[in-house]
């Protein structure tokens, strides 16, 4: 996100507004918001173009269709996932699923994060003008120069929430099969029953260091051999990617778009403990930091979003924004 408002402050006057507004989330109806405010539409009103991060709520993007503005929404997380077997997804409920269409059907533009996310919009908004931009990283803050240890990562918040959607559990319970590999899961410690219970799940050698601060996190990636994301959704993996970029050899499932991620190069795996402990000890034998790289260097550049959003945001402006 902050990619892309860098980027579009270098074409226009870029103002930022919640897309929540108060009392924020109401169970089984999502975000308030479906029906744009007095404030909401005086915003758009001196806008040339709408740009939202996520389908929700469908106040901004309606606001703009009812003004003739156009507008782009990023789709690709939440926002139009259904994943009936962890309760994930804006789309599992008829409520929030009428909110995401609308937002979706009123966009100018929807920019999907990959093509597992494209196949998503289309199947609950097939009248949505969907293209796929993929996310870019920048490779020159990712630098290879830290020696690899027989190290196993993975990223995320430890939460209940996280605990079966990020596969955290299944990381946890990895460890215990593999007890001469360290594991490492760094990531905020949101409620201290998940804590408990992760720690409870895993080995001794599972390590849990809590929220780092970048360069922190950095040398983690750079030194671990292997990164494991044992995810059942993920709308494109940008962790993934980070952790490709420092030289790691991924294990990932299945799951949404992390085989377009990590291409040829995933190892992939099923989401149990036993899979996943194949998958890792083959991976540990098999680390290819500079082809993990490339992969993400090649077809995940930073420019390459950058020049795609300047594009489809001329089409839709004429060209001229303020």
């Amino acid at each position: 996100m902050r990619g892309d408002w860098d980027t579009l402050s270098e074409l226009a006057d870029v103002t930022w507004r919640s897309s929540v507004v108060e009392p924020g989330w109401r169970p089984g109806l999502g975000p308030t918001g479906w029906l744009p405010s007095p404030a909401v539409l005086a915003a758009v009103r001196r806008a040339d173009l709408v740009f939202q991060w996520f389908a929700t709520p469908s106040a901004p993007v309606l606001a703009a269709r009812l003004l003739r503005r156009p507008s782009i929404v990023i789709a690709g997380g939440y926002d139009v996932a259904a994943i009936r077997e962890i309760g994930y997804g804006q789309m599992l409920h008829w409520r929030t699923r009428v909110m995401g269409q609308l937002a979706l059907t009123s966009a100018s533009r929807v920019l999907a994060v990959s093509q597992a996310a494209l196949a998503e919009v289309t199947r609950w908004a097939a009248g949505a003008r969907a293209h796929v931009v993929y996310p870019g990283l920048d490779a020159s803050r990712y630098p290879l120069g830290l020696e690899k240890r027989r190290l196993v990562v993975t990223i995320g918040a430890v939460s209940i929430e996280y605990l079966r959607r990020k596969g955290l559990d299944v990381f946890a319970k990895t460890s215990r099969l593999l007890p001469d590999v360290p594991f490492i899961l760094v990531g905020r410690h949101v409620d201290a029953a998940t804590v408990e219970l992760v720690k409870k799940l895993g080995g001794p050698n599972l390590k849990l260091t809590g929220y780092l601060p970048y360069t922190a996190l950095r040398q983690i990636l750079e030194e671990s051999r292997v990164y494991a994301q044992l995810s059942l959704h993920e709308g494109f993996g940008y962790a993934v990617a980070e952790a490709m970029l420092c030289g790691c050899q991924p294990v990932v499932t299945h799951a949404g778009a992390l085989p377009e991620v990590t291409g040829e190069v995933g190892i992939f795996a099923e989401s149990s403990p036993e899979s996943a402990a194949c998958a890792i000890s083959q991976a540990l034998a098999a680390s290819r930091p500079n082809s993990a790289r490339e992969r993400i260097v090649t077809c995940f550049p930073r420019a390459m979003r950058d020049q795609a959003l300047a594009q489809h945001v001329a089409a839709l402006t004429g060209g001229s924004v303020s």
